[in-house]
């Protein structure tokens, strides 16, 4: 009892399994993955929840989500894809849910749906699940309280119309947002982020943009921490900052090199680089050879 009147607590994950199954049979429900993804308030998260609800377009929220779900749930991991008309969120599993992977996954989607409808106003129906088991006979009882829903799929994902990332929260409070996510920055830092969780973490933040790819002041600005935490973050994590980004840019110039509409120019000004010449040092640099010579073996 203690332990969960502490808002601070961090249950074990042997005893949240037997939570779940303690769950389950008492309540009687094998359902309640839904039930609790129709029920749950995004405030049940503390700071988290409150910066998700606060921060300025739906895509911010996404981003927020993916780069801290492991601060909720260690056993699974959020990734985002982009198609033409279309987003996809999908869950992977780190670590393996065993019988708790339909009741996590069901109410993580859920719960995910549920307050992108709320908070935009978007429409509740224009979206759709997907789930890698069969249908089972407790859907009966939510089908119309939820999107369409598609079973025995390759992957639990929500995929959504790509307009509604750019749709404005109703709650949007910048000022708010930044302080929640301070404080979930120093929750992490209490509990001692992993390695592994930050490493993933900056590898998230290195998209192309406008002007190339981010600089290493602008990433720890976006994990709310400092420059100096962040390098030393990854170095004991047996990386560097330099060299996350050189992989990141790497990949990002193999996948323009297969469109033959973009020449050397176009690609290195997309990567950031002034100089085509300088983007050719450093291509050679990673592959051991150059621009010309990777595309003309594609």
């Amino acid at each position: 009892p203690n332990l969960l009147r502490n808002p601070d607590a961090r249950i074990p994950p042997g005893q949240a399994a037997i939570f779940g199954m303690n769950m389950l049979r008492l309540s009687g429900k094998p359902g309640i993955g839904f039930e609790l993804g129709l029920h749950l308030k995004l405030t049940t998260h503390g700071k988290l929840g409150y910066a998700l609800l606060s921060v300025n377009t739906l895509r911010d929220a996404a981003e927020i989500a993916i780069n801290y779900a492991q601060t909720r749930f260690a056993a699974i991991q959020l990734e985002l894809e982009e198609e033409e008309e279309k987003i996809a969120l999908y869950i992977h599993e780190r670590y393996p849910l065993g019988p708790f992977q339909s009741i996590v996954n069901e109410a993580i989607l859920t719960l995910l749906w549920r307050h992108a409808c709320t908070t935009t106003g978007v429409d509740q129906r224009d979206c759709e699940f997907f789930f890698p088991w069969a249908e089972p006979d407790y859907f009966v009882e939510y089908r119309e309280r939820l999107p369409q829903v598609h079973w025995s799929q390759p992957a639990s994902l929500i995929r959504f119309p790509k307009r509604y990332l750019d749709l404005r929260m109703t709650l949007a409070d910048p000022v708010a947002a930044n302080r929640a996510l301070s404080e979930v920055e120093q929750e992490i830092a209490s509990l001692g982020d992993s390695p592994l969780h930050i490493v993933e973490r900056v590898r998230k933040e290195l998209k192309t943009g406008p002007n190339g790819f981010p600089k290493l002041e602008a990433v720890a600005q976006r994990l709310h921490t400092s420059e100096r935490s962040l390098k030393r973050k990854l170095k004991t994590a047996g990386t560097s900052y330099r060299e996350l980004l050189a992989k990141a840019m790497l990949e990002e110039a193999k996948r323009l090199m297969l469109n033959p509409d973009l020449d050397l120019q176009q690609i290195s000004t997309l990567l950031g680089y002034q100089d085509p010449a300088t983007f050719t040092h450093a291509f050679r640099r990673w592959t051991g050879q150059s621009p010309s010579q990777y595309r003309a073996n594609l």
